[in-house]
């Protein structure tokens, strides 16, 4: 019996030195040089607080940012390319013209933020909640956003091919003038969404349906 516990223990206690660490501790290090340099490329800062940072245009590909927290954060024209965001807290934060090919924001916590213009090409938003933010003409090509969950969201003239949305909730969403060819929207909730002259043309919808080539501000079948 005592076996048995001093091994679920070591069972536990090795758990949390592999995943338990990710998100508490990071390098004070490397947050001096980004803040210093704005250049911090493969940089090691889960669970950084960068709260009022003016990064604008800062160096971030590769970065470790998982469980960070972003309020009233300056990321404009920023490079994020492969970089790790998963579990973060964005707030009142201003993302436009960044790059974020590839980035894995799944599980984020979005709100109240610009993301217009942004390459959010390939970028991971499973599960991520995105209340009030705006992203207008921001490139979401084949972005990976199962499970996401969006509401009062501006994707005008954004595009949205190849994105995978399968069991998606969307409230309030505006994506008029829009590019969606491909999109796979199976199982996804849609409310009040806009989709005025958005290309829907071989999307799969909602019901499993595909839209043929051509439909326009609708899934035509």
């Amino acid at each position: 019996m005592v076996n048995r516990f001093l091994y679920l223990f070591f069972i536990l206690f090795s758990a949390l030195l592999i995943y338990g660490t990710d998100v508490r501790a990071f390098s004070p290090a490397d947050l001096d040089v980004l803040k210093s340099t704005k250049s911090c490329t493969f940089c090691d800062l889960p669970g950084a607080d960068l709260t009022g940072l003016d990064l604008t245009n800062a160096r971030l590909g590769g970065a470790n940012l998982t469980g960070a927290i972003f309020v009233n954060t300056v990321l404009i024209g920023a490079d994020l390319a492969n970089a790790k965001l998963i579990g973060a807290t964005i707030k009142n934060t201003r993302f436009s013209n960044a790059n974020l090919f590839r980035a894995n924001l799944s599980g984020a916590k979005i709100s109240d933020s610009n993301f217009s213009g942004a390459d959010m090409t390939a970028i991971d938003l499973s599960n991520a909640t995105i209340t009030n933010t705006n992203m207008i003409n921001a490139d979401l090509s084949s972005a990976f956003m199962t499970k996401v969950n969006m509401s009062n969201v501006n994707i005008a003239t954004g595009r949205l091919s190849y994105v995978n949305m399968t069991g998606a909730k969307l409230s309030n969403i505006n994506l008029s003038n829009s590019t969606m060819n491909f999109i796979n929207l199976t199982d996804a909730v849609l409310n009040k969404v806009e989709i005025y002259r958005a290309d829907l043309g071989d999307a799969t919808w909602i019901d499993g349906g595909k839209c043929v080539r051509g439909s326009i501000g609708e899934c035509k079948k």
